[in-house]
């Protein structure tokens, strides 16, 4: 075997890693995922993914990095589109609900963890976010400096917390805490229905125009 294809099979091994870990985190938490069934999961044994991720933490932390990092680049991409800002960040939303829709594992370890994540996997974090908080601050001053946003536009922080938290309720919570509801958000009617209101959302609180019909995918 080639070095190539040593590399090529070690990403492979890595990524099945990560998609068994994603499931277990999102089912079990960070505290009661275990290394044993994540490995079994991917068709490994414990020692061999501890070859690849030294301890559950780091590879708690990569989950996150893998599941984020696609994140931040569709994103950074379609802020940079030559198009007027209201439109850019029209696009940004119906970004982040087909990031929610695609990755409905994600969101629930982000209403999971959220509540009670460590000190130690808070610090972890902070990295993973920091693109996205600039990339929101940089939206900020852009609305600001153009006079697209209203006088008093909703703070960063709070737009975050009404836009992430709405979609991962939805996706995640809503399921879960009503069962009996047979809702399942990934439907396509209720999944259009969730961008339309999210984007109804985003406009009052930053005091745009009433946003374009958007039904998924980038610009």
């Amino acid at each position: 075997m080639t070095r190539a294809q040593r590399q090529s099979r070690g990403e492979l091994t890595r990524q099945q890693i990560l998609d068994a870990a994603t499931e277990h985190f999102a089912r079990h938490g960070y505290a009661g995922a275990r290394i044993e069934a994540i490995a079994e999961d991917a068709h490994l044994s414990g020692p061999a993914l501890l070859y690849h991720y030294k301890d559950k933490r780091r590879l708690y932390v990569a989950t996150l990095e893998r599941a984020f990092a696609g994140l931040a680049e569709d994103l950074s991409r379609t802020l940079a589109q030559d198009a007027p800002l209201a439109d850019r960040i029209e696009a940004a939303v119906s970004v982040w609900v087909d990031f929610m829709a695609a990755r409905p594992a994600v969101a629930r370890i982000v209403l999971r963890e959220g509540a009670g994540a460590s000190p130690e996997l808070a610090e972890d974090f902070a990295p993973i976010a920091a693109p996205l908080l600039a990339m929101l601050d940089r939206i900020y001053e852009e609305g600001r400096r153009t006079r697209v946003f209203r006088d008093d536009p909703v703070e960063p922080l709070h737009l975050v917390s009404a836009v992430v938290g709405t979609s991962v309720f939805f996706t995640a919570a809503i399921p879960t805490l009503l069962p009996r509801l047979d809702f399942d958000p990934l439907d396509p009617e209720r999944l259009e229905a969730h961008r339309r209101e999210l984007l109804t959302i985003v406009r009052r609180l930053l005091g745009l125009r009433a946003p374009r019909l958007i039904t998924g995918g980038n610009p």
